[in-house]
């Protein structure tokens, strides 16, 4: 959807479903954009502004930074911006799916997980995890060997 603020006589009210283009999202580690939804109205104020105010919604699916499946990430926030003439382009165009995505991609989580257990565990690995006393004690007897190993029959270390 653009705009022409030429002809931006009157406020133009938006409540419309938007598709972002892949290849502005694919780049920033979004999977896919789903229901981006914007509710508002653009109009020129009385300092000659155009204002903007917008309720967007919508779902991003996300790699998951734990298990690396596909998340689905719900998001909401309010666009309140106004743009000068100097803003924008020669024409007075407001392409407003640009504009949406310009402040979607503020969005994006740097990384997010649906993994809910703190002790995350794998094949030799824990994450998060509480080692048992039993384990502690194990790690610190093989220690006390490598080091009884290097000691003389008197007791005395090197």
């Amino acid at each position: 959807m653009k705009i022409n603020l030429n002809t931006l006589y009157k406020p133009i009210l938006i409540d419309d479903d938007f598709v972002i283009a892949k290849e502005w999202y694919e780049k920033v580690g979004v999977l896919e954009l789903k229901n981006v939804h914007a509710k508002g109205k653009v109009w020129y104020n009385l300092t000659s502004e155009v204002e903007i105010v917008l309720d967007v919604t919508g779902v991003m699916i996300l790699e998951d930074a734990v298990n690396l499946e596909a998340l689905s990430y719900p998001f909401s926030f309010k666009i309140e911006e106004n743009l000068t003439e100097n803003e924008e382009n020669n024409q007075n165009i407001l392409d407003i799916n640009e504009f949406l995505w310009e402040n979607i991609v503020l969005e994006v989580p740097i990384r997010v997980t649906s993994c809910e257990d703190e002790r995350i565990k794998g094949n030799g690995w824990q994450l998060n995890g509480e080692i048992s006393n039993e384990e502690k004690n194990q790690e610190m007897s093989k220690l006390n060997d490598l080091l009884k190993g290097g000691e003389e029959e008197d007791g005395s270390s090197f």
